[in-house]
């Protein structure tokens, strides 16, 4: 009977790490046992120089995108807090409308 390989797939790299310094860690693991990685339908071997570099350049640009989502969520709620505009008076000012249109359809 053949060996057989281990081989640990993602469909999203960013699924796989938080940043540089995890995926490192994972992929030293893995390296020492043995376990190729795959990619979508690709299979990468962490001991190839290629390999390395691209699982390397693939986590930089996974961080970075996690990065930049942060940033865009913490800019839109200092924006949403800077803003006049209130959820509170918008949702009662909805109420109101409401309880005039049924009033002035009839509904109870």
């Amino acid at each position: 009977m053949a060996d057989r390989q281990v081989v640990l797939t993602t469909t999203k790299f960013d699924r796989f790490a938080r940043n540089t310094a995890d995926a490192d860690d994972i992929r030293t693991g893995l390296r020492k046992r043995d376990v190729l990685f795959g990619l979508g339908s690709a299979i990468h071997d962490w001991n190839d120089p290629f390999g390395q570099l691209f699982l390397q350049t693939l986590a930089m640009v996974a961080e970075f995108e996690a990065n930049l989502n942060h940033l865009r969520t913490g800019e839109g709620m200092a924006k949403a807090r800077a803003s006049e505009f209130s959820w509170t008076e918008s949702h009662r000012r909805v109420g109101e409308f409401a309880r005039r249109r049924d009033q002035l359809t009839g509904r109870p």
